[in-house]
């Protein structure tokens, strides 16, 4: 007997086979759909429930602030833990009657088909979570402490808090014209105002009766390129008088006053820093540029600037002591040059160089110029940078970089070593250290310039 042979073509097998693998991709979609549909169902569910905690999550909150600022009579200084439990206890049950009154508007609601749809996020029922919310309030309202409690405020009255300080008030202002108009500049006391900024010791301003000193800028030039730049910008002195900046070391000659006592001397101590009659300044500033920020890295006062002398003098003696005080001996006057600030790791020092060093009783003749020049040429060599204060020094590489973006004004910190009143410290009068009243304007100084040592 004979098998009748199917005569299927290959299209129509294609063909079935396609409607099947169409019949499984439908099955599959259903099935995802489904996933997202009860995915969506469970979202909205656990959406609604916090939505219903909400409420008393608030209350909840609120209550907790109201514990920790509410106060008491004002007669009570310390609560007991009794009054605090009892404060608790009452918050506690308000918010509790809140959380029952959730709980039967949760049970009134129908109850969800599926088991998981009994826990928020699988997290506690409702009355578990009273339970528990209801044990921490009344855990904190036990442990809180009592300052707030007590009803003492958080913050002094203001008859007992100490008062604000003060803000500092700063030093003077230097208008900065930059040789565009006929400025009246500023007074060489305010040009000059770095010099107690940058000294270790007490300094006194005195100035001569009718001063009209004053320090003008008549020009200005920069050059800057990618990596650096070069500021320099000319100043005058005008005016008649003279200024002195008198520096205080009582308190050295008091660390020192058994060794002096015993025939020891201090030698070469800065006494004073003198401003007199007209002359010609000029500042120079160099510095860095990265990503065209300018850095000042030194700046650069020069005294005796177009070949003038310059009106800037130190005062320096030794200290020993005489005939029952400590007195000046072996008075020199240096005149000064220039003056140098650097920005450097390290502790902050200024280098100064010389134009002359003569006796202070010396003539003003052509030998004694020709031999105190000769002195200043060789002081130039030994002389040590002399340690400034950081703040000084920090002030004048400030003002340079003031200078160098064209500030109209430059505002200088204040001078926290600055005397007030411009008179010698009264401690020089002390009989304690032996002084004489007229030894108070002659020992006035404390930057040591020995050769290999800073000041102290």
């Amino acid at each position: 007997m004979f098998r009748k042979e199917s005569h299927v073509s290959p299209l129509e097998l294609r063909k079935q086979l396609l409607i099947a693998e169409s019949e499984l991709n439908r099955a599959q979609l259903s099935e995802e759909w489904q996933k997202m549909a009860y995915g969506t169902r469970e979202l909205a569910h656990r959406a609604k429930a916090i939505a219903a905690w909400a409420p008393s999550a608030a209350l909840l909150v609120a209550g907790l602030a109201a514990l920790r600022r509410s106060k008491p009579a004002p007669t009570a200084k310390n609560s007991s833990w009794f009054q605090r439990i009892l404060k608790g206890a009452r918050l506690a049950s308000t918010i509790w009657f809140a959380f029952r009154a959730r709980g039967h508007q949760e049970e009134r609601q129908p109850r969800p088909t599926k088991p998981e749809d009994c826990r928020v996020g699988g997290g506690l029922r409702p009355q578990q979570f009273g339970s528990i919310m209801l044990g921490l309030l009344l855990l904190v309202g036990c442990l809180t402490p009592a300052l707030p409690l007590a009803g003492a405020p958080l913050f002094p009255p203001t008859g007992e808090r100490e008062a604000n300080p003060a803000p500092e008030s700063p030093g003077p202002t230097l208008r900065l014209d930059y040789g565009r108009g006929e400025s009246p500049g500023n007074p060489v006391a305010e040009f000059m105002y770095f010099v107690p900024l940058i000294s270790p010791e007490p300094v006194s301003i005195v100035k001569s009766p009718g001063n009209t000193q004053c320090a003008r800028m008549v020009s200005a030039t920069r050059s800057f390129t990618a990596r650096s730049f070069l500021v320099t910008c000319e100043f005058e002195f005008v005016g008649e008088g003279n200024q002195r900046n008198l520096f205080d070391h009582t308190e050295k000659i008091r660390r020192h006053e058994q060794e002096l006592k015993e025939g020891g001397t201090l030698d070469h101590e800065l006494g004073s820093i003198n401003v007199g009659g007209a002359g010609s300044v000029s500042i120079e500033v160099a510095g860095t540029m990265t990503d065209r920020v300018p850095t000042v890295t030194e700046v650069r006062l020069r005294f005796n600037a177009h070949g003038q002398p310059s009106p800037v003098t130190i005062g320096l003696h030794d200290i020993l002591y005489l005939d029952g005080s400590f007195r000046p001996h072996n008075e020199k006057v240096a005149r000064v040059n220039t003056l140098v600030f650097q920005r450097k790791s390290g502790p902050n020092k200024m280098g100064i160089t010389v134009a002359s060093v003569k006796r202070k009783d010396a003539g003003n003749n052509f030998l004694q110029n020709l031999i105190g020049g000769l002195k200043g040429t060789a002081v130039n060599l030994f002389i040590p940078p002399i340690t400034v204060e950081r703040a000084g020094n920090e002030a004048m590489l400030n003002f340079g970089l003031a200078l160098a973006l064209e500030a109209p004004a430059f505002t200088f910190p204040r001078a926290k070593n600055l005397i007030a009143g411009g008179g010698p410290s009264h401690l020089f009068e002390s009989r304690a250290m032996e002084f004489k009243p007229g030894d108070a304007s002659m020992v006035s100084g404390s930057i040591h310039l020995r050769a290999g040592q800073t000041s102290e």
